[in-house]
């Protein structure tokens, strides 16, 4: 992270919180502009998503720590929609206001969800009101744009509309140097150990055409997002 952050990088942090000390906490906020805790829904609910109990009161625990010794850096939460969390979105986001710096979610991938994620449209529709409801009190109580809240409609209406500029916009470089299209993709499609990353995309250029007209789409906000504000 120093190393990323002297050459000029602005870093962000996404954790599930369940190992953070006090020290660590110090650590982080010192590298990183912003950090997210994974937060998806209240106890119960959040600890029966997560398949282990106790880790609600441990990501809790984070965002306090994290504010209180990170002076520097952002503190937020990332939320992962879905059908068993769908009535805690807001309640949730609600009641962390004035605790956390910002609030972000994405609806739970790969798309198009499967008929046991589906959330009823008329839900998605109060849903996206009372975001924009949140974001206009204030803009960080729900930090994406309105373009990305509105877009929920077609993702559960099954009418998403494809927006994918990876290795134009956007790429993934995993911890070993492995170049990844993004998160969805199950291989690598080169190694910055084996060349640069301009000449791995300008050299795969016709493969990633193919696996991008391949995939139907996603709302991951490390891709449709950026593709959306640079529209």
């Amino acid at each position: 992270a120093e190393h990323a952050r002297q050459k000029g990088l602005v870093l962000t942090l996404t954790t599930n919180g369940t190992l953070l000390t006090k020290e660590r906490a110090k650590k982080l906020g010192e590298y990183f502009a912003s950090i997210a805790v994974s937060l998806d829904g209240f106890e119960e609910t959040h600890d029966q998503i997560r398949g282990v109990k106790g880790t609600y009161k441990k990501a809790m625990k984070a965002i306090y720590l994290l504010k209180e010794n990170s002076t520097k850096a952002k503190i937020g939460i990332n939320f992962t929609l879905c059908k068993t969390n769908s009535a805690e979105m807001i309640p949730l986001f609600t009641e962390l206001r004035g605790i956390i710096d910002f609030a972000s979610f994405a609806p739970v991938n790969p798309y198009p969800p499967s008929n046991d994620s589906m959330i009823p449209l008329h839900d998605i529709d109060d849903m996206i009101t009372s975001l924009l409801v949140l974001k206009k009190e204030k803009p960080s109580n729900v930090i994406l744009p309105h373009q990305y809240i509105r877009t929920l409609q077609q993702y559960y209406a099954l009418e998403l509309e494809k927006k994918c500029d990876t290795c134009v916009l956007y790429c993934c470089v995993d911890w070993n140097g492995n170049l990844w299209l993004c998160s969805v993709y199950e291989h690598p499609i080169g190694s910055l150990h084996e060349a640069p990353l301009g000449q791995i995309i300008r050299g795969k250029k016709a493969e990633i055409t193919e696996l991008v007209n391949k995939c139907p789409g996603c709302m991951t906000t490390c891709t449709m997002l950026p593709s959306l504000l640079y529209e």
